[in-house]
């Protein structure tokens, strides 16, 4: 509250002439000696700055007392006699709080009115919005099991499709595409069912009962997942494994090319079926039909270039097999140095016969041995044409040297042109030539001109050591 004064307000006047009350006065200048022993001037100071005038003035009289001369008590106690006397002459009335009692009303009203209007908006809320709110999602979440359970049934995801369609009902119980939904994948699951037997039977090796729970699923809807490759592969392994039987019979009777055809065919439909045994076979047959040409007696010529191409598809299947390529390689010379003799090539023609004799004794019953005879006698008469004496010595000699029962010509004929070397070579004792002998040399070279090759043309090859490289 404030006071009011009659005279003034309160701080002002010698309140202000008294220095700051609460500190000591400084033993200086006008303050005898003891004065900071003076507690009665603290006392008054304390009073003082209660509000305590009148205790204020009796101890700072007392202090004047022990010290007349000091003059901060002196001010001191002027402060307590002045404010003593303020209060005696001052009226001091309580201040009066207006209530604004109006405002106060108009703001309770408001608040009020801002009350109701929330309780209706609440309860309209929780009557109209609410429920449409909640009817929304509840549409929402319907459409979404749905959705779900229609994607789910075309993907065949049938567990799912299921618990979908099952969460629609719950959410409506009297939805007509959920329960179509679920018909539907009644229908779906027993097809799936028949699928998985099919599939088992099929891994199981039933192929038949596969077979027929396969077509009774085409019945019912065409073109159900993988069941029409499925039948493919079916069918493709019963047409291989017929395949291989039959060639497997036929190898089995040692009917080779019939078995070969049949394995050639399986290989063209399954490369990998049964890949080793039927290389193995293939290999077998391949060889067993060579070597029957090449040890056919009389030796069928024409037929040769058979023989090597068995060798050539056995040496194929197993490239480190020394017999296949070594067939290959002998009736390949043979051949050329046939088709050098056919053209009168006589020294090539002796090359590739003697590649021949060289490599295998007795090959084909030496039945080339006659030609390479000739091919000598041939030879060394181009070269004794030629005066190489020498060169035509050294080819009848060879021609002398071969397995035939009648060498007379070739030791006539080297015995003509050693006369014509120096010096002269030492001639070995040779038989005179008779009449039969003759007879007999012409009936050699008729046997060779008979078995002279009579198929086709012959491989064009070039030289014997280019072929022995190979």
């Amino acid at each position: 509250m404030s006071v009011e004064l009659d005279g003034g307000t309160l701080g002002g006047g010698p309140l202000s002439s008294v220095g700051g009350l609460g500190d000591k006065p400084s033993a200086l200048g006008d303050e005898p000696d003891g004065y900071g022993e003076n507690p009665k001037y603290f006392e008054g100071l304390k009073h003082l700055q209660a509000g305590e005038w009148q205790a204020a003035i009796r101890t700072l009289e007392e202090a004047a007392r022990l010290n007349p001369v000091n003059a901060q008590i002196q001010r001191a106690l002027a402060e307590a006699r002045f404010k003593a006397q303020l209060d005696a002459n001052a009226h001091v009335r309580g201040r009066r709080w207006i209530i604004p009692w109006r405002g106060m009303a108009v703001r309770v009203l408001v608040v009020a009115a801002i009350a109701i209007v929330a309780v209706i908006a609440l309860q309209a809320l929780q009557s109209r919005v609410l429920p449409e709110v909640r009817a929304a999602q509840a549409a929402q979440q319907l459409n979404g099991a749905l959705a779900e359970g229609k994607r789910y049934l075309e993907a065949a995801d049938l567990p799912r499709a299921k618990a979908a369609f099952e969460k629609a009902l719950k959410l409506d119980p009297d939805n007509a595409e959920a329960t179509a939904g679920l018909k539907q994948l009644e229908a779906e699951q027993k097809l799936a069912d028949l699928y998985q037997q099919g599939v088992s039977a099929q891994e199981t090796g039933k192929t038949q009962v596969a077979l027929q729970m396969y077509s009774d699923l085409l019945l019912q809807r065409s073109g159900y997942r993988d069941v029409a490759v499925r039948v493919a592969a079916i069918k493709q392994r019963a047409t291989e494994d017929t395949l291989f039987s039959r060639a497997e019979s036929e190898y089995q009777a040692g009917r080779h090319a019939e078995a070969i055809q049949a394995y050639q065919q399986l290989q063209a439909l399954n490369a990998s079926y049964q890949r080793d045994t039927v290389a193995g076979r293939l290999f077998d047959s391949y060889m067993q039909l060579g070597r029957a040409i090449v040890a056919e007696r009389p030796v069928t010529l024409v037929e040769l270039p058979q023989a090597r191409e068995y060798f050539r598809q056995a040496a194929a299947l197993k490239p480190r097999d020394t017999e296949a390529a070594s067939q290959e390689r002998l009736i390949t010379v043979y051949l050329a140095g046939q088709a050098a003799y056919e053209a009168r090539n006589w020294d090539e023609a002796a090359r590739w016969y003697e590649a021949v004799f060289g490599q295998q004794k007795g090959y084909l019953d030496n039945i080339y041995v006659p030609q390479l005879y000739e091919a000598y006698i041939a030879s060394g008469d181009a070269h004794a044409a030629a005066e190489r004496w020498a060169d035509a010595w050294n080819q009848y000699t060879k021609a002398i040297a071969l397995p035939v029962p009648n060498k007379v010509l070739a030791e006539q004929r080297r015995a003509v042109v050693a006369f014509r070397i120096t010096p002269t070579p030492t001639p070995t004792a040779t038989p005179t030539a008779t009449a039969a002998d003759s007879d007999g040399l012409h009936l050699c070279a008729a046997h060779s001109l008979a078995i002279r090759y009579a198929g086709g043309a012959v491989d064009n090859l070039s030289q014997p050591d280019r072929l022995q490289g190979r």
